[in-house]
This record gives C-alpha cells, sequence and structure tokens, in this order.
C-alpha cells in the first residue's frame, strides 16, 4: 500500500545486461564502465521506464586472473546474470573487427546465446563505436528507448499472467 491506502504497485525497473569484449584487456573494463555509466545517463532521462545497467563480470575480470576454472567460474556468473536481466546490451564494437552477432566469440558469445535461451531482449549496439555519441545521437536513443518500451511492456505482460489478471 502507498501512503494513501492504495494497494497500487510500484513497477520495478528493468535490469539491463551489458555485454562487451575483454580478452584479458583491461582498457576493455574501462570501456565497458563507459558504456554502463553512458546508458545509465540515457535511462536517467526517461521517465516512463527505470531501468539499471549493470555489468556485474568487470569487478571479476578486474580482480580474478582470466585463466582456468577461475575463469569458467566468472563466466557462469555471468550466464546467471544475463538470464535474470530484461535486456542484453551487446557494445564494445570498436574492439570487434566484425560487429556482426555472429562473429562474436568467448563471453560474449555465451552471454548472447543464454540471452536467446532465457528470452531476454537483446539490442544489438556493437555498430556504435564511441558510448558518449548517445548524448547527441537522437535516433540511436530512440532506437534504444524504444527496445526498452518494448521490455517494459513484456516484463508488465509477464507479471500480469503470473498474478492472474
Amino acid at each position: 500500500m502507498d501512503r494513501k491506502g492504495s494497494s497500487m504497485t510500484k513497477a520495478k525497473p528493468l535490469m539491463g545486461y551489458v555485454a562487451h569484449p575483454f580478452g584479458g584487456d583491461m582498457l576493455k573494463l574501462d570501456c565497458a564502465e563507459l558504456w554502463c555509466a553512458e546508458l545509465s545517463l540515457l535511462f536517467s532521462k526517461w521517465r516512463e521506464v527505470k531501468i539499471i545497467c549493470l555489468a556485474p563480470w568487470i569487478p571479476l575480470c578486474r580482480h580474478w586472473p582470466n585463466t582456468g576454472d577461475v575463469r569458467s567460474k566468472g563466466l557462469e556468473i555471468g550466464k546467471a546474470c544475463v538470464m535474470a536481466s530484461d535486456i542484453l546490451f551487446l557494445t564494445g564494437g570498436a574492439f570487434l573487427a566484425d560487429r556482426a552477432t555472429s562473429a562474436l566469440r568467448g563471453g560474449m558469445r555465451d552471454e548472447l546465446e543464454a540471452a536467446k535461451a532465457a528470452g531476454v531482449r537483446i539490442v544489438n549496439l556493437l555498430d556504435i563505436v564511441d558510448p558518449t555519441s548517445l548524448r547527441v545521437n537522437d535516433y540511436r536513443s530512440r532506437y534504444i528507448l524504444g527496445q526498452v518500451e518494448s521490455a517494459h511492456q513484456a516484463r508488465i505482460l509477464d507479471d500480469n499472467i503470473h498474478q492472474g489478471i
């Protein structure tokens, strides 16, 4: 119940998982953090839907060795986070020779497959080299916001089905 005694439920924010190439390169972690910041800035201006942009793999990559069992455990955690998300943002095309999703390798490929298997909406931003361009590119911003709105509508429908509405 809210302060006025209404049983209105507050909409939960959407969870957006930010995927980005890593390959052991710490510079790529900085770029992935910039993507999280720029997407969060974009969504902070949008009042209709709240979204939290996360890349929980970043601190793991900063502090865990990128080898063997530790790497495998990190990838498992990443896939679990993707499957718990509403949206998967594919970013970091500046670091890829081929920006087609079919050319993704390693962790990003695993994250993409996990998203497909879980029915998570996929927003391909691999063609954007500079995430700060979202501040001035209205066409790209509207495209991203439209994808998020679709994910939001799907979440509402799913919530209503689970509540028997």
